[in-house]
């Protein structure tokens, strides 16, 4: 495996753990063996794209061959026969 170094969005941040029920990791983490860098104050540490957040520009400043993104499914129609993905990023 390459190495893999994490992005610093701390001035990205557009919303905190609120929206995930108030829990879920900050700081340094590891996912599947790959780095992250999550923000550390739990009032702000994500990104949000939906809802009053329209999403984010990241700069990337830097050849990129890979651009790996951690995420997680808020809501989800798949039971009501809903779409399986939706578009997220262009």
């Amino acid at each position: 495996m390459g190495t893999y170094t994490p992005l610093d969005l701390n001035s990205l941040y557009n919303t905190g753990l609120d929206i995930l029920g108030g829990q879920g990791p900050l700081g340094a983490q590891s996912f599947r063996g790959l780095p992250f860098a999550l923000g550390s104050d739990a009032g702000g540490c994500l990104i949000a794209c939906s809802g009053e957040h329209s999403g984010v520009e990241i700069p990337v400043g830097r050849r990129a061959t890979w651009m790996i993104v951690a995420h997680r499914l808020l809501e989800s129609r798949i039971a009501d026969n809903g779409p399986l993905a939706t578009l997220v990023a262009e």
